[in-house]
């Protein structure tokens, strides 16, 4: 059997040193500056490497590439599920109609079919318009950040010093 045993020692730890768990403004102070010499001597430790022209040329084509096709998808996934709501819509106008059919002529069994028919499309319908909603969502945050892209005359800059 295997046992947790965190709560009791610290539990323990916070009775023996209460002084090591109060949070304070100047032990806030004192850890950012921990941190800030950790990260300037992994800094000096491992330099950034620099990237060439074409590299980052390649990086930002890359990257303009992606946002250009991510809001292409998203807008073909709204279309797609914006049929399939209209699809749904469409079933379910021509469900109720063949239930009143089936109730000018008096079959019940018909009716009872076509009613289960009717409520799964309802659920069917409230489903997919969810699913619209949040592809909707999904495709205007997509052309949101196509647009926040502000790299556009580093890569004609770029373009233009490599000759391409």
């Amino acid at each position: 059997m295997e046992a947790n045993y965190f709560g009791l020692a610290a539990t323990a730890q916070i009775k023996a040193r209460p002084q090591d768990f109060i949070v304070t403004d100047e032990t806030v102070v004192k850890v950012e500056q921990i941190a800030k010499k950790v990260r300037e001597a992994r800094d000096l430790a491992n330099p950034p490497k620099p990237q060439n022209a074409y590299d980052e040329y390649r990086q930002l084509r890359g990257r303009l590439h992606q946002l250009e096709r991510g809001v292409e998808n998203s807008a073909i996934y709204f279309t797609n599920i914006e049929g399939n709501v209209a699809q749904l819509q469409q079933n379910l106008k021509d469900a109720e109609q063949r239930k009143n059919q089936a109730l000018k002529v008096g079959n019940n069994r018909f009716e009872k079919n076509v009613d289960h028919t009717i409520s799964r499309l309802k659920v069917d319908l409230a489903d997919a318009q969810k699913e619209l909603k949040a592809a909707k969502a999904n495709k205007e945050g997509a052309a949101e950040t196509l647009e926040a892209f502000d790299q556009h005359e580093r890569i004609a800059e770029l373009k233009e010093q490599l000759g391409l």
